[in-house]
């Protein structure tokens, strides 16, 4: 069987960042990133329905199960304390669009403070396929774990209660 590049891309970068899977906390805080009416207006230059579309329906499902079980949700601009300070949150659910741009940089910006990001892949949006498979793949590879809505629905049953 041979390789695909994917495939060849996925084990060059295993060798080189051997990344360990980040632990999921107790008290996360999902943070929306840059959800606006543009990429859902079909008169505006953004407009990519079948982008974004799909993310937004995953997006809906992650903020009414967040807040049904008592996570904290907030849109896009918030400043938190850092773990280290006895802040109110350990992890940050990460979800919205511009994968390659908004939700990359959050994810980051939440990995130098300290917390554990999760980027929510099925609620995530770029313009291009390409460009957003890319971004979610570097990620996982170097500072953040990706994962599928679902998987992301059971990390948030399995908090226990405080």
């Amino acid at each position: 069987m041979t390789m695909s590049e994917f495939d060849k891309l996925a084990e060059n970068y295993s060798r080189c960042y051997g990344k360990n899977q980040l632990r999921f906390g107790s008290k996360p805080v999902l943070i929306v990133i840059d959800c606006v009416k543009a990429y859902h207006d079909p008169t505006s230059p953004l407009y990519a329905p079948e982008r974004f579309d799909e993310a937004l329906k995953s997006i809906l499902r992650l903020i009414e199960k967040c807040r049904a079980v008592g996570i904290p949700v907030v849109y896009t601009s918030v400043i938190y304390e850092t773990p280290q300070s006895g802040g109110k949150c350990d992890c940050t659910i990460l979800c919205g669009y511009s994968t390659s741009g908004c939700v990359r940089a959050t994810a980051l910006d939440s990995m130098q403070y300290g917390y554990s990001p999760f980027v929510v892949k099925d609620a995530c949006g770029d313009r291009h396929a390409s460009v957003n498979d890319s971004n979610l793949f570097d990620m996982q590879a170097k500072f953040a774990e990706v994962l599928p809505e679902q998987e992301m629905m059971k990390l948030i049953d399995g908090i226990k209660k405080q």
